[in-house]
């Protein structure tokens, strides 16, 4: 299975109305393959369906992020998402398609958790100028 990356084009930064604070950042890994990173859609607590059984996985930046820096940080961690693609099996427990991964995934999930928590989120302001300049 190939690991396919997007490129991020977009910001990360983003408020819902009402809201006060930015929605939270993840890097996403879907049982395609397929490699993200993206504001969180969901308000509050909510996790999508395909992470919640696992099929896909996903780890919180520390914020919102620069395009740039998006690109960069999975063009890093591609040798670790391909461990986790690789060690990631999607079988039906007998009610969902749940995926599980094996030994070597479990310690490439951890690891790119722990490169993630040394990237410094961009600052509010920068996506601000960002939106109000360009």
């Amino acid at each position: 299975m190939k690991l396919q990356i997007h490129r991020f084009k977009n910001s990360t930064f983003h408020i819902y109305p009402q809201q006060t604070q930015p929605q939270p950042v993840y890097l996403s890994l879907d049982e395609r393959g397929n490699v993200s990173i993206d504001w969180d859609g969901e308000i509050g607590n909510a996790v999508p369906v395909y992470v919640w059984h696992g099929r896909t996985r996903r780890w919180k930046l520390n914020g919102p992020v620069s395009r740039k820096t998006a690109n960069r940080i999975m063009g890093d961690l591609k040798p670790k998402l391909r461990r986790v693609l690789f060690g990631l099996y999607v079988d039906w427990n007998g009610s969902n398609n749940v995926g599980t991964l094996n030994e070597d995934a479990k310690l490439a999930s951890s690891e790119i958790e722990e490169y993630l928590a040394s990237v410094e989120a961009d600052s509010p302001e920068y996506f601000r100028y960002c939106r109000d300049n360009f």
